[in-house]
């Protein structure tokens, strides 16, 4: 009887083990603070998502990229421009932005603990577009 508790009692464990260590999730977001709609087409690796194109009205963001990085919890954000293989914005107008994301400087994060046991982060990376940004 004791031959099969302990290996049992082992993986169990084990499951336990795995099963608390914890994940962390990213999502890298476009906010429109221009006065017109923009078409963000983003390419971020690794993404869930794929490349993405989408159009964003003035005054709203969209997520543009989203990632889990599954088995262990990271509560250091990393740098957001580091996952960017490239972001195209385009206005209304024609106009494009001089931002890419491929620049840390084009992102703020912030980070939350969302959940202590197992223990979950979630980094939100958000690079705002003004008309300032945008040029013919």
């Amino acid at each position: 009887m004791d031959r099969v508790a302990l290996p049992l009692l082992v993986l169990s464990a084990a499951f336990l083990l795995v099963g608390c260590e914890g994940n962390t999730t990213l999502d890298w977001r476009v906010v429109n603070g221009s006065s017109q709609p923009l078409q963000v087409s983003a390419d971020i690796s690794p993404s869930d998502m794929g490349p993405r194109t989408v159009t964003i009205a003035p005054g709203s963001e969209a997520i543009v990229g989203t990632s889990s990085l599954g088995l262990g919890a990271q509560p250091d954000p990393g740098n957001p421009a580091a996952n960017v293989v490239g972001i195209l914005i385009i206005a209304a107008s024609g106009d494009t932005a001089v931002k890419n994301g491929t620049a840390s400087a084009d992102w703020v994060s912030s980070s939350d603990h969302r959940k202590r046991l197992p223990s979950h982060w979630h980094h939100d990376h958000r690079m705002l577009v003004t008309d300032v940004d945008l040029e013919e």
